[in-house]
């Protein structure tokens, strides 16, 4: 009969360890998706803002040339 106890007690052990293990890889693997799809917005925006201020870097620069011009 102790026997029979301490192999169930062996296999409850193995399947809270299981449980566990599935409970840690879920939260990894969400806490890494929400990183990388964080990330990957952060650098679309950073993207946005840079291509904005080059385009308003290019319009002041063609600006300045044509005032630039008309002083000739």
């Amino acid at each position: 009969m102790d026997v029979i106890k301490e192999i169930f007690s062996y296999i409850e052990i193995f399947i809270y360890s299981i449980c566990t293990i599935g409970v840690l890889y879920w939260l990894f693997s969400t806490s890494v998706k929400e990183k990388k799809e964080g990330l990957v917005n952060h650098l679309k925006e950073k993207k946005k803002i840079m291509t904005d201020f080059k385009d308003e870097l290019d319009k002041r620069d063609i600006n300045f040339r044509k005032s630039d011009k008309n002083k000739k």
